[in-house]
């Protein structure tokens, strides 16, 4: 097993025990620690991660950011940017 599968499984063990720790009740199929457990967790960690993204996408105008005082705030892509995006993009997906 290399360094970084040894730290996967590492990771991945705390986290299950955090969780098991801090709901000492729970049990769960591995689906279930899949998607309610871990995946939760996850998403959690990169909101933080994501919004700084976001904030840097509309930065750049790549991004546009709509604000309604009824709604969430959401993004779309600024659609005078869209060759400028995909020369970007040209190579990496």
């Amino acid at each position: 097993m290399t360094s970084h599968s040894n730290f996967d499984m590492d990771e991945i063990g705390l986290e299950i025990l955090t969780y098991l720790l801090n709901n000492q009740d729970s049990r769960d199929t591995l689906e279930g620690i899949i998607q309610w457990w871990l995946l939760e967790r996850y998403i959690r960690q990169k909101i933080t991660l994501v919004r700084k993204v976001l904030l840097e996408l509309v930065s750049q105008g790549l991004i546009v950011e709509i604000n309604n005082p009824n709604t969430q705030t959401s993004y779309q892509i600024n659609k005078d940017k869209i060759q400028e995006i995909r020369e970007a993009l040209k190579g990496k997906t």
